[in-house]
This record gives C-alpha cells, structure tokens and sequence, in this order.
C-alpha cells in the first residue's frame, strides 16, 4: 500500500504552468494536495533552491513563494560551509507540530553483506540553529570563529549552566554573532538541557573535554 509520494523535481512536471505565478502554483499544489489527504498518503515536493543570498526559506525556492505557502511543512537541506561533508536538515515551516532543532547528518558509504557499498544517513544530533540562518552568508571568518570558541570554552569552564540566551547576550556584546555561537557550540560538544518550564534551554561543557582552541 502506497503511503507516500516524492515528485523530484516538481519543476519537471509543471506542463504549462508557470513556476512563478502564485496562482500557476496554487493551481497545481491544491489539487495534489487534495488527491493526497483523500489517499491518506504523504505527498513530498523536491524543489530546487535559488541564488538568491541572505533570504528566508520562503524565497529560497526558485519560482513563486506560493510553493512555499501552500505547503503544510517545508524542509531545507543545506551544506555546512565549514565541512563540506557535514549537511543539516532544518524545518523553515509545520504547520502541525513545533519545528524543533536543525538535524546534522553525513552521507557514507558503508560495507554491505553483497558485493555493493551501501548508502547511508549517519545522524550526528540536534544543532541549534534555524533554517533562515542556516541560508544567511557566513559572515565570520576562522579567526572569528576561534575566538567565539575560545570566549565560550572559558565562560563554561566551571561546569555552571548559563542560558543560551544570556550568552548570545554577551557574546553580541563581543561581536560575536548568533550564527558564530551556535557554530562553536557546536564545534566543542557543547551540551544543552531544559533550564525550567519558562527560562528556555541552558548550555553547559565537560571540562575535561573543551579546553581553549587558541595556539597562543
């Protein structure tokens, strides 16, 4: 029994439609998504991002925002441009569920039990970081990034967890931005956990794993 359906790319299958008109686009998804709740099935569109820099998800998708629009949850997967091999996958959209954390994975080839490699998805965790900024330009540079990791290793170095909130707090104060952070969190293995109900999440380290990155 079929329970879902990928379109890949959906700009192949548009007919005369015009990728770039709302109601071209609106015309085509509705229906779809009609045939799709009447089957019970899962309807996935493969579409292609822009050129377009620093934007949001809604206008990373080459044609009208109305793909974007229509949609009832929309995924960007992008190429982290520190590590070529490293990828997240991030939720710009859902309109039925909480959007969650950005995902990190790697594509492998691992051995098989047939002659063939076999590919897979190694699922590395949760990063916290949007889909939005994940399509923003870094703007830091290594040094930058160092820095941010050097400030932070020794802000947490006592073991004390402090709001991720007070730290994008201070590390602005530092011109550190919250893209850089979330990087060097990253980067050293920085931990989160629940601070409360309402105070949001809180990053802590192990000491005996993150020591300062700098070589001076």
């Amino acid at each position: 029994e079929t329970k879902m359906v990928v379109i890949d790319p959906v700009s192949a299958f548009l007919g005369r439609k015009d990728a770039n008109k709302h109601a071209d686009v609106y015309s085509l998804v509705q229906p779809l998504g009609e045939l799709a709740a009447e089957f019970g099935v899962a309807l996935i569109l493969v579409a292609h991002t822009n050129k377009i820099n620093g934007t949001s998800y809604r206008n990373k998708v080459s044609g009208s925002t109305a793909w974007t629009d229509a949609a009832r949850a929309c995924f960007l997967f992008s190429i982290d441009p520190k590590d070529p091999d490293r990828r997240y996958m991030s939720a710009g959209k859902i309109n039925s569920a909480r959007k969650g954390k950005a995902l990190a994975f790697r594509i492998v080839l691992k051995p098989h039990q047939t002659a063939l490699n076999a590919i897979t998805i190694d699922w590395e965790g949760e990063v916290d970081i949007t889909a939005d900024e994940l399509l923003q330009q870094p703007q830091d540079d290594g040094e930058r990034l160092n820095e941010a990791k050097d400030w932070l290793a020794e802000r947490l170095a006592d073991g004390t967890a402090v709001l991720s909130s007070q730290l994008q707090t201070e590390g602005e104060a530092r011109k550190i931005s919250r893209t850089t952070l979330w990087r060097a969190k990253d980067e050293l293995g920085v931990k989160a956990r629940k601070a409360g109900m309402s105070a949001g999440w809180a990053w802590y380290i192990d000491k005996k794993v993150v020591a300062p990155t700098s070589p001076f």
